[in-house]
């Protein structure tokens, strides 16, 4: 895996789900220290933060002041059918092809996406595998990568 906290760091296309744990545990301040700006999300993953924020997960409001300051970018799809795993949520089916068409940097917690991505050699970071790099570089407490991780 290439790191995202080397010193050559790609964009990153952020899931629903990364998105959702950091801002869970207040630390989106993270995100833009470890990553070059623009920081990218598709219009289906803010949709899923939308939903949730409806569901009353009041946390993803941080995220979507982000979107909406600019410091996170929705990145425009041409909405072409996609020839994708149908196992993979929306999120995923939307974010896959424009992180391989873009070069960008898929990081995600969802294993079939994960699985998906290594077999299509497209550029994906497992969660696990950024919160590890994270603790290891002392930006995350032990407390922080437990919640986190469940």
């Amino acid at each position: 895996m290439k790191s995202p906290t080397s010193t050559n760091p790609k964009n990153v296309l952020l899931d629903t789900n990364v998105l959702s744990k950091f801002a869970k545990i207040n630390r989106l301040d993270l995100l833009p220290q470890i990553f070059p700006p623009p920081i990218y999300i598709t219009p289906m993953i803010r949709q899923e933060l939308e939903v949730g924020l409806s569901k009353r997960f009041e946390y993803l409001s941080q995220v979507l002041n982000l979107v909406d300051a600019g410091q996170i970018e929705v990145l425009p799809t041409n909405h072409d059918k996609q020839n994708l795993s149908s196992k993979l949520q929306a999120g995923e089916s939307e974010a896959i092809p424009i992180c391989y068409k873009l070069g960008l940097i898929f990081i995600t917690h969802d294993r079939k996406a994960i699985n998906y991505c290594d077999r299509m050699g497209i550029g994906c970071v497992p969660l696990t595998d950024l919160i590890e790099e994270l603790q290891v570089a002392g930006l995350l407490t032990a407390l922080e990568v437990d919640k986190l991780l469940t």
